[in-house]
Protein backbone atom coordinates (compact mmCIF):
# COMPACT_ATOMS: atom_id res chain seq x y z
CA UNK A 1 0.00 0.00 0.00
CA UNK A 2 1.29 3.56 -1.54
CA UNK A 3 -0.61 6.64 -1.38
CA UNK A 4 0.98 10.28 -1.96
CA UNK A 5 0.36 12.53 0.79
CA UNK A 6 -1.47 16.36 -0.26
CA UNK A 7 -4.16 17.48 1.68
CA UNK A 8 -2.38 16.33 5.05
CA UNK A 9 1.05 17.55 3.94
CA UNK A 10 0.91 20.58 5.82
CA UNK A 11 0.60 18.13 8.76
CA UNK A 12 4.17 16.09 8.50
CA UNK A 13 6.35 18.59 10.33
CA UNK A 14 4.03 20.57 12.26
CA UNK A 15 5.41 20.74 15.91
CA UNK A 16 1.80 21.07 16.99
CA UNK A 17 -0.45 17.85 15.98
CA UNK A 18 -1.95 16.06 18.24
CA UNK A 19 -5.75 15.23 18.53
CA UNK A 20 -7.19 14.35 21.71
CA UNK A 21 -10.29 11.94 22.62
CA UNK A 22 -11.02 11.27 26.01
CA UNK A 23 -13.75 8.94 26.74
CA UNK A 24 -15.24 7.41 30.20
CA UNK A 25 -16.58 4.33 29.22
CA UNK A 26 -19.00 2.28 31.58
CA UNK A 27 -20.28 -1.53 31.62
CA UNK A 28 -23.45 -2.46 33.22
CA UNK A 29 -24.15 -6.10 34.01
CA UNK A 30 -27.92 -6.26 33.22
CA UNK A 31 -28.19 -9.84 33.71
CA UNK A 32 -27.38 -8.93 37.45
CA UNK A 33 -29.91 -5.85 37.92
CA UNK A 34 -31.83 -5.92 41.37
CA UNK A 35 -35.25 -4.45 41.49
CA UNK A 36 -33.64 -0.95 42.26
CA UNK A 37 -30.23 -0.67 40.59
CA UNK A 38 -28.27 -2.31 37.79
CA UNK A 39 -24.31 -3.10 38.87
CA UNK A 40 -21.90 -1.51 37.61
CA UNK A 41 -18.34 -3.66 36.93
CA UNK A 42 -15.20 -2.58 35.50
CA UNK A 43 -14.17 -3.09 32.30
CA UNK A 44 -11.68 -5.87 31.83
CA UNK A 45 -7.94 -4.41 30.97
CA UNK A 46 -6.78 -7.41 28.49
CA UNK A 47 -10.22 -7.80 27.09
CA UNK A 48 -9.85 -3.69 26.21
CA UNK A 49 -6.54 -3.91 24.78
CA UNK A 50 -7.32 -6.54 22.85
CA UNK A 51 -10.27 -4.71 21.19
CA UNK A 52 -8.09 -1.97 20.70
CA UNK A 53 -5.32 -4.43 19.27
CA UNK A 54 -8.86 -5.35 16.44
CA UNK A 55 -9.83 -1.31 15.86
CA UNK A 56 -6.66 -0.33 15.30
CA UNK A 57 -5.66 -2.64 12.85
CA UNK A 58 -8.53 -3.05 11.11
CA UNK A 59 -7.75 0.81 9.41
CA UNK A 60 -5.40 0.03 7.16
CA UNK A 61 -4.04 3.56 7.17
CA UNK A 62 -2.65 3.04 10.81
CA UNK A 63 -0.99 0.07 9.39
CA UNK A 64 1.49 2.93 7.26
CA UNK A 65 4.64 4.68 7.59
CA UNK A 66 5.46 8.08 6.42
CA UNK A 67 8.49 8.22 3.40
CA UNK A 68 10.17 11.18 2.32
CA UNK A 69 11.46 10.59 -1.00
CA UNK A 70 13.87 12.12 -2.84
CA UNK A 71 11.91 14.15 -5.02
CA UNK A 72 10.55 15.77 -2.35
CA UNK A 73 6.76 13.51 -2.19
CA UNK A 74 5.62 12.10 1.16
CA UNK A 75 3.37 8.51 1.09
CA UNK A 76 1.99 6.50 3.56
CA UNK A 77 3.81 3.40 3.15
CA UNK A 78 1.72 -0.09 4.64
CA UNK A 79 3.41 -1.71 7.52
CA UNK A 80 2.37 -5.27 8.55
CA UNK A 81 0.81 -4.42 11.79
CA UNK A 82 0.19 -1.10 13.38
CA UNK A 83 2.53 1.01 15.76
CA UNK A 84 1.40 2.29 18.69
CA UNK A 85 1.47 2.10 22.87
CA UNK A 86 -1.45 1.44 25.54
CA UNK A 87 -0.29 2.74 28.86
CA UNK A 88 -2.28 2.25 32.53
CA UNK A 89 -2.26 5.29 34.45
CA UNK A 90 -3.63 6.60 37.21
CA UNK A 91 -2.58 10.21 36.71
CA UNK A 92 -5.54 12.95 34.92
CA UNK A 93 -5.80 13.29 31.76
CA UNK A 94 -5.00 16.39 31.55
CA UNK A 95 -1.74 16.38 33.09
CA UNK A 96 -0.91 13.09 30.48
CA UNK A 97 -2.13 15.64 27.61
CA UNK A 98 0.52 17.99 28.63
CA UNK A 99 3.57 15.98 29.14
CA UNK A 100 2.65 13.80 25.76
CA UNK A 101 2.59 16.91 24.43
CA UNK A 102 6.62 18.10 24.02
CA UNK A 103 7.14 14.57 22.78
CA UNK A 104 6.83 14.19 18.77
CA UNK A 105 5.50 11.30 17.05
CA UNK A 106 7.65 8.55 15.40
CA UNK A 107 5.71 9.03 12.17
CA UNK A 108 8.33 7.72 10.35
CA UNK A 109 8.35 4.73 11.51
CA UNK A 110 4.05 4.71 11.87
CA UNK A 111 3.30 5.82 15.57
CA UNK A 112 0.45 7.89 15.43
CA UNK A 113 -1.26 6.68 18.21
CA UNK A 114 -1.23 6.58 21.98
CA UNK A 115 -3.62 4.94 24.16
CA UNK A 116 -3.93 5.50 28.11
CA UNK A 117 -6.57 3.75 30.37
CA UNK A 118 -6.85 5.51 33.36
CA UNK A 119 -9.12 4.38 36.29
CA UNK A 120 -10.05 5.91 39.60
CA UNK A 121 -9.95 9.52 38.26
CA UNK A 122 -13.61 10.09 38.13
CA UNK A 123 -16.15 10.17 41.08
CA UNK A 124 -17.46 7.11 39.62
CA UNK A 125 -14.72 4.21 40.23
CA UNK A 126 -16.43 1.32 37.68
CA UNK A 127 -15.77 4.03 34.88
CA UNK A 128 -13.00 3.32 32.93
CA UNK A 129 -11.35 6.33 31.29
CA UNK A 130 -9.71 5.96 27.77
CA UNK A 131 -7.42 8.59 26.88
CA UNK A 132 -6.33 8.85 22.93
CA UNK A 133 -3.85 11.02 22.06
CA UNK A 134 -3.67 10.82 18.08
CA UNK A 135 -1.81 12.49 15.43
CA UNK A 136 -3.66 14.58 12.80
CA UNK A 137 -2.32 13.49 9.68
CA UNK A 138 -3.64 9.74 10.04
CA UNK A 139 -7.11 11.37 11.11
CA UNK A 140 -9.30 14.33 12.15
CA UNK A 141 -12.00 14.30 15.26
CA UNK A 142 -14.81 12.31 13.38
CA UNK A 143 -12.51 9.51 12.02
CA UNK A 144 -11.20 9.33 16.06
CA UNK A 145 -14.33 9.13 17.29
CA UNK A 146 -15.14 6.00 14.44
CA UNK A 147 -11.73 4.18 16.07
CA UNK A 148 -13.35 4.35 19.36
CA UNK A 149 -16.49 3.00 18.17
CA UNK A 150 -14.59 0.35 16.51
CA UNK A 151 -13.00 -0.05 20.06
CA UNK A 152 -15.77 -0.30 21.95
CA UNK A 153 -17.58 -2.89 19.02
CA UNK A 154 -14.55 -4.98 19.38
CA UNK A 155 -15.30 -4.98 23.24
CA UNK A 156 -18.57 -6.11 22.79
CA UNK A 157 -17.57 -9.31 20.87
CA UNK A 158 -18.39 -7.67 17.06
CA UNK A 159 -16.77 -8.29 14.33
CA UNK A 160 -14.87 -5.27 13.12
CA UNK A 161 -14.69 -4.58 9.27
CA UNK A 162 -11.52 -3.79 7.36
CA UNK A 163 -11.81 -0.25 6.16
CA UNK A 164 -8.81 0.61 3.37
CA UNK A 165 -6.95 3.65 2.97
CA UNK A 166 -9.79 6.18 1.27
CA UNK A 167 -7.70 9.79 1.29
CA UNK A 168 -9.42 12.79 -0.07
CA UNK A 169 -9.48 12.88 -3.59
CA UNK A 170 -8.46 16.69 -4.35
CA UNK A 171 -9.86 15.87 -8.11
CA UNK A 172 -13.01 15.81 -6.76
CA UNK A 173 -13.61 19.52 -5.66
CA UNK A 174 -15.87 21.72 -7.78
CA UNK A 175 -14.72 23.14 -10.90
CA UNK A 176 -15.29 26.58 -9.46
CA UNK A 177 -13.80 26.13 -6.38
CA UNK A 178 -10.44 26.60 -8.59
CA UNK A 179 -7.90 29.46 -7.46
CA UNK A 180 -8.14 32.73 -10.00
CA UNK A 181 -5.52 32.94 -12.31
CA UNK A 182 -3.69 35.68 -10.34
CA UNK A 183 -3.74 33.97 -7.53
CA UNK A 184 -2.56 30.45 -9.27
CA UNK A 185 0.13 32.86 -11.26
CA UNK A 186 1.51 34.09 -7.80
CA UNK A 187 1.39 30.50 -6.25
CA UNK A 188 3.35 29.47 -9.60
CA UNK A 189 6.09 31.89 -9.23
CA UNK A 190 6.62 31.48 -5.85
CA UNK A 191 7.01 27.71 -5.91
CA UNK A 192 9.95 28.41 -8.72
CA UNK A 193 11.41 30.91 -6.44
CA UNK A 194 11.31 27.67 -3.78
CA UNK A 195 12.68 25.20 -5.87
CA UNK A 196 15.72 27.64 -6.66
CA UNK A 197 16.36 28.68 -3.69
CA UNK A 198 14.81 25.78 -1.20
CA UNK A 199 15.89 22.37 0.36
CA UNK A 200 14.35 19.45 1.61
CA UNK A 201 13.72 18.58 5.50
CA UNK A 202 14.47 15.39 7.29
CA UNK A 203 12.59 13.73 10.50
CA UNK A 204 15.57 14.60 12.60
CA UNK A 205 15.56 18.59 11.41
CA UNK A 206 12.00 17.93 12.88
CA UNK A 207 12.47 16.31 16.04
CA UNK A 208 15.43 19.56 16.94
CA UNK A 209 12.37 22.32 15.91
CA UNK A 210 9.92 20.46 17.99
CA UNK A 211 12.30 20.15 20.97
CA UNK A 212 12.90 24.38 20.51
CA UNK A 213 9.54 24.94 20.01
CA UNK A 214 8.36 23.07 23.29
CA UNK A 215 11.08 24.36 25.37
CA UNK A 216 8.77 27.74 25.15
CA UNK A 217 5.03 26.65 24.72
CA UNK A 218 2.62 24.90 26.81
CA UNK A 219 -0.84 24.14 26.65
CA UNK A 220 -3.79 24.30 29.04
CA UNK A 221 -6.88 22.33 28.41
CA UNK A 222 -10.54 22.96 31.00
CA UNK A 223 -13.91 21.89 29.76
CA UNK A 224 -17.22 22.78 30.45
CA UNK A 225 -20.28 20.35 29.76
CA UNK A 226 -23.93 20.79 29.14
CA UNK A 227 -25.89 17.85 29.66
CA UNK A 228 -29.65 16.77 30.12
CA UNK A 229 -32.38 19.17 30.34
CA UNK A 230 -29.21 22.00 30.38
CA UNK A 231 -28.37 20.35 26.97
CA UNK A 232 -32.37 20.29 25.91
CA UNK A 233 -33.16 24.16 26.39
CA UNK A 234 -29.67 24.57 24.24
CA UNK A 235 -31.18 23.25 21.85
CA UNK A 236 -34.38 24.43 22.04
CA UNK A 237 -33.36 28.12 22.69
CA UNK A 238 -31.24 27.99 19.00
CA UNK A 239 -34.11 26.24 17.42
CA UNK A 240 -36.61 28.80 19.13
CA UNK A 241 -34.86 31.53 17.16
CA UNK A 242 -33.80 30.11 13.72
CA UNK A 243 -30.33 29.50 14.40
CA UNK A 244 -27.76 26.74 14.62
CA UNK A 245 -26.51 25.26 18.31
CA UNK A 246 -22.70 26.26 16.52
CA UNK A 247 -24.12 29.47 15.46
CA UNK A 248 -25.06 29.69 19.32
CA UNK A 249 -21.72 29.49 20.50
CA UNK A 250 -19.74 31.16 18.00
CA UNK A 251 -22.10 34.47 19.22
CA UNK A 252 -21.29 33.51 23.01
CA UNK A 253 -17.49 33.42 22.15
CA UNK A 254 -17.94 36.75 20.39
CA UNK A 255 -20.05 37.96 22.90
CA UNK A 256 -17.12 37.03 25.31
CA UNK A 257 -14.45 39.15 23.74
CA UNK A 258 -16.41 41.94 23.79
CA UNK A 259 -17.22 41.42 27.70
CA UNK A 260 -13.69 41.27 28.13
CA UNK A 261 -12.40 44.69 26.37
CA UNK A 262 -11.51 43.11 23.07
CA UNK A 263 -12.77 46.01 21.07
CA UNK A 264 -11.64 44.87 17.54
CA UNK A 265 -13.99 42.79 15.25
CA UNK A 266 -13.55 38.90 16.32
CA UNK A 267 -11.34 36.52 13.46
CA UNK A 268 -13.77 33.19 14.08
CA UNK A 269 -12.34 30.09 12.04
CA UNK A 270 -14.52 27.28 11.59
CA UNK A 271 -13.57 23.79 10.24
CA UNK A 272 -16.17 22.85 7.96
CA UNK A 273 -16.56 18.89 6.93
CA UNK A 274 -16.33 17.41 3.52
CA UNK A 275 -16.65 13.59 4.66
CA UNK A 276 -18.01 11.41 2.01
CA UNK A 277 -21.78 10.60 3.51
CA UNK A 278 -21.54 7.07 5.16
CA UNK A 279 -17.57 6.81 5.17
CA UNK A 280 -16.57 5.22 9.11
CA UNK A 281 -12.87 5.36 7.87
CA UNK A 282 -9.75 7.56 8.80
CA UNK A 283 -8.69 10.99 7.22
CA UNK A 284 -8.91 14.12 7.09
CA UNK A 285 -12.11 15.21 5.82
CA UNK A 286 -12.45 18.74 6.45
CA UNK A 287 -11.90 22.60 5.20
CA UNK A 288 -11.67 25.56 7.08
CA UNK A 289 -13.44 28.84 6.37
CA UNK A 290 -13.38 32.13 8.58
CA UNK A 291 -15.32 35.25 9.13
CA UNK A 292 -15.23 38.82 11.04
CA UNK A 293 -18.02 39.99 13.10
CA UNK A 294 -17.67 42.35 15.89
CA UNK A 295 -20.10 42.15 18.89
CA UNK A 296 -23.40 44.92 18.70
CA UNK A 297 -23.85 45.55 22.66
CA UNK A 298 -27.32 48.14 20.91
CA UNK A 299 -28.53 44.13 19.96
CA UNK A 300 -30.11 41.33 21.56
CA UNK A 301 -28.16 38.29 22.18
CA UNK A 302 -30.17 36.33 19.25
CA UNK A 303 -30.27 39.53 16.96
CA UNK A 304 -26.15 39.30 16.70
CA UNK A 305 -26.15 35.63 16.17
CA UNK A 306 -28.48 35.88 13.42
CA UNK A 307 -25.94 38.23 11.56
CA UNK A 308 -22.99 35.71 12.13
CA UNK A 309 -24.98 33.05 11.04
CA UNK A 310 -25.17 34.82 7.83
CA UNK A 311 -21.42 35.23 7.49
CA UNK A 312 -20.61 31.81 7.90
CA UNK A 313 -23.04 30.56 5.52
CA UNK A 314 -22.05 33.17 3.08
CA UNK A 315 -18.98 31.30 3.14
CA UNK A 316 -20.31 27.78 2.94
CA UNK A 317 -22.74 28.29 0.39
CA UNK A 318 -20.16 29.62 -1.86
CA UNK A 319 -17.85 26.65 -3.38
CA UNK A 320 -14.84 29.19 -4.04
CA UNK A 321 -14.71 30.27 -0.26
CA UNK A 322 -15.77 27.15 0.88
CA UNK A 323 -12.69 25.51 -0.59
CA UNK A 324 -10.05 27.90 -1.28
CA UNK A 325 -8.04 26.71 1.82
CA UNK A 326 -7.70 23.45 0.24
CA UNK A 327 -7.17 24.93 -3.37
CA UNK A 328 -4.52 27.09 -1.98
CA UNK A 329 -2.63 24.39 -0.13
CA UNK A 330 -3.08 21.60 -2.93
CA UNK A 331 -0.87 24.73 -5.34
CA UNK A 332 2.27 24.85 -2.54
CA UNK A 333 5.35 22.83 -3.15
CA UNK A 334 5.31 19.91 -0.50
CA UNK A 335 8.76 20.86 0.87
CA UNK A 336 7.47 24.39 0.90
CA UNK A 337 4.73 23.63 3.09
CA UNK A 338 7.16 21.78 5.42
CA UNK A 339 9.75 24.62 5.32
CA UNK A 340 6.97 26.89 6.88
CA UNK A 341 7.12 25.54 10.22
CA UNK A 342 10.92 25.64 10.41
CA UNK A 343 10.83 29.41 9.19
CA UNK A 344 8.19 29.97 11.84
CA UNK A 345 9.84 28.32 14.99
CA UNK A 346 13.73 27.34 13.85
CA UNK A 347 14.96 30.49 12.38
CA UNK A 348 15.11 29.49 8.71
CA UNK A 349 15.59 32.16 6.49
CA UNK A 350 14.60 31.46 3.15
CA UNK A 351 12.50 34.60 1.51
CA UNK A 352 10.10 32.30 0.15
CA UNK A 353 9.18 29.99 3.13
CA UNK A 354 9.01 33.42 5.34
CA UNK A 355 6.93 35.02 3.40
CA UNK A 356 4.53 31.93 3.43
CA UNK A 357 4.87 32.16 7.23
CA UNK A 358 3.34 35.26 7.65
CA UNK A 359 0.60 34.76 5.40
CA UNK A 360 -0.10 31.69 7.51
CA UNK A 361 -0.04 33.75 10.61
CA UNK A 362 2.80 31.85 12.06
CA UNK A 363 4.93 34.46 12.84
CA UNK A 364 4.34 34.40 16.84
CA UNK A 365 1.36 35.98 17.16
CA UNK A 366 -1.79 34.57 17.25
CA UNK A 367 -5.06 35.61 16.81
CA UNK A 368 -8.71 35.06 16.96
CA UNK A 369 -10.65 31.83 17.79
CA UNK A 370 -10.86 28.51 15.73
CA UNK A 371 -13.51 26.26 16.59
CA UNK A 372 -14.17 22.92 15.48
CA UNK A 373 -17.69 21.61 15.91
CA UNK A 374 -18.25 17.71 15.66
CA UNK A 375 -21.86 18.30 16.49
CA UNK A 376 -23.81 14.98 17.21
CA UNK A 377 -21.46 12.75 16.77
CA UNK A 378 -21.83 9.83 14.25
CA UNK A 379 -21.70 7.14 16.11
CA UNK A 380 -24.09 5.19 18.90
CA UNK A 381 -23.63 5.71 22.65
CA UNK A 382 -24.56 1.97 24.07
CA UNK A 383 -22.77 -1.14 22.67
CA UNK A 384 -24.41 -4.22 24.18
CA UNK A 385 -23.25 -3.69 28.01
CA UNK A 386 -21.21 -1.01 27.27
CA UNK A 387 -22.03 2.73 27.11
CA UNK A 388 -19.53 5.86 26.50
CA UNK A 389 -21.07 8.24 29.11
CA UNK A 390 -18.16 10.92 28.56
CA UNK A 391 -16.89 12.52 25.19
CA UNK A 392 -14.05 15.34 24.90
CA UNK A 393 -12.78 16.35 21.96
CA UNK A 394 -9.78 19.01 21.86
CA UNK A 395 -8.26 20.13 18.70
CA UNK A 396 -4.72 21.13 17.74
CA UNK A 397 -3.41 24.39 18.72
CA UNK A 398 -2.00 25.38 15.68
CA UNK A 399 0.54 28.23 15.56
CA UNK A 400 -1.94 30.56 14.69
CA UNK A 401 -4.98 30.47 16.63
CA UNK A 402 -4.72 31.82 20.01
CA UNK A 403 -7.84 30.06 21.58
CA UNK A 404 -8.89 27.15 19.97
CA UNK A 405 -12.57 25.11 20.63
CA UNK A 406 -13.16 21.75 20.25
CA UNK A 407 -16.99 20.94 20.66
CA UNK A 408 -18.37 17.37 20.12
CA UNK A 409 -22.00 16.12 21.29
CA UNK A 410 -23.16 12.83 22.54
CA UNK A 411 -26.60 11.55 23.73
CA UNK A 412 -27.78 14.71 25.52
CA UNK A 413 -24.45 15.90 26.43
CA UNK A 414 -22.44 18.22 24.65
CA UNK A 415 -19.02 19.19 26.16
CA UNK A 416 -16.94 22.05 25.20
CA UNK A 417 -13.24 21.69 25.18
CA UNK A 418 -10.99 24.79 25.26
CA UNK A 419 -7.20 24.54 24.59
CA UNK A 420 -4.75 28.17 25.14
CA UNK A 421 -0.98 28.84 25.76
CA UNK A 422 -0.65 28.07 29.50
CA UNK A 423 1.54 31.35 29.59
CA UNK A 424 0.87 35.01 30.99
CA UNK A 425 -2.45 35.17 28.88
CA UNK A 426 -3.57 31.96 30.98
CA UNK A 427 -5.97 34.05 33.03
CA UNK A 428 -7.54 36.45 30.72
CA UNK A 429 -8.41 33.58 28.15
CA UNK A 430 -9.72 31.53 31.43
CA UNK A 431 -11.85 34.79 31.94
CA UNK A 432 -12.61 34.88 28.41
CA UNK A 433 -13.98 31.03 28.17
CA UNK A 434 -15.76 31.93 31.52
CA UNK A 435 -17.53 34.17 30.23
CA UNK A 436 -19.10 32.70 27.09
CA UNK A 437 -19.53 29.57 28.94
CA UNK A 438 -22.37 32.23 31.21
CA UNK A 439 -23.72 33.41 28.29
CA UNK A 440 -24.88 29.85 27.52
CA UNK A 441 -26.05 29.12 30.86
CA UNK A 442 -27.93 31.89 31.04
CA UNK A 443 -30.12 31.17 27.53
CA UNK A 444 -30.50 27.77 29.52
CA UNK A 445 -32.16 29.37 32.72
CA UNK A 446 -34.78 31.06 30.34
CA UNK A 447 -38.57 30.03 30.07
CA UNK A 448 -39.60 28.66 27.36
CA UNK A 449 -41.83 31.77 26.15
CA UNK A 450 -38.54 33.84 26.55
CA UNK A 451 -36.85 32.03 24.01
CA UNK A 452 -37.74 34.04 20.85
CA UNK A 453 -36.12 37.70 21.52
CA UNK A 454 -38.81 40.85 19.76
Amino acid sequence: MKYEINKERLWIFSPVNHVVIKADISIENKNQKTSNEIISESIDINALREAIDCAVNSNEVLKSKIVLEDDGKAYFVGMQKANYSVTESGKYWQTIVKEQEKIPFDIQNGEYLRFYIIRNVNANEADTTLLLIAHHLAGDGTSYAYLLQDIIRALNGEKIVIKPVEPFDMSSLPKDSRLGFIMRLMLSSMNKKWRKTGKQFTFNEQKEMNSKYWSAHSSYVTVCVFAGSTYDSLIAAAKANRVSVNTVITAAFIKAANECGETNAQDVGHAVSIRKKGYTGMGNFATGISMKYLYDGNKGFFENAKCIQKLIYKKINDDKKKYFLLQFMGNITGTLCDAIYFAAVAGYGNKTALNFCKMFGYDGNPKGISITNLTKLPIEKSYGDYEITDFVFVPPLVLNAKRIIGIASLGNRMEISFCVEDDGSRESNVRFFANAMNTLESLVSLLPADFIEN
